[in-house]
């Protein structure tokens, strides 16, 4: 279910990957509470929705599972944007550009590791080749 819900985000249905977020939530049997993937995809939906107060509280909840994660980095900060905290949303791209250089060899070929690298770049922080 988390998966269709990622796959309808890719596809621009926002209301109903929320919809299927919210429904993979219900089945998560995670055995610390969420599960990492299913805090990140609440945080893209409610992102994509509008809802970046939500955002940020799942993609923080993301990131300790996996903090070299960068996108969870990434789109907390699109969320902080959102939410006119542009000093937040800086520090985000910046820890962003951290985590691609500490693990970034899963993500390189993704086309969301590519427009992460072309808006880190736009930010003026450097991220290695």
């Amino acid at each position: 279910m988390i998966n269709y819900s990622l796959y309808l985000t890719l596809a621009g249905k926002a209301e109903q990957s929320l919809e299927a977020a919210l429904q993979a939530k219900e089945l998560d049997r995670h055995p610390d509470g969420l599960s990492m993937v299913t805090h990140y995809q609440l945080g893209w939906s409610y992102l994509v929705n509008d809802q970046p107060l939500a955002a940020v509280e799942h993609f923080s909840a993301s990131i300790p599972h996996q903090p070299n994660f960068p996108f969870a980095y990434y789109f907390r900060g699109l969320a902080y944007e959102q939410l006119g905290n542009i000093t937040s949303a800086q520090i985000e791209y910046k820890t962003t550009g951290l985590s691609i250089r500490i693990d970034s060899k899963g993500f390189r070929n993704g086309p969301i590791y590519r427009e992460t690298i072309k808006e880190l770049r736009s930010q003026g922080i450097e991220v290695p080749e």
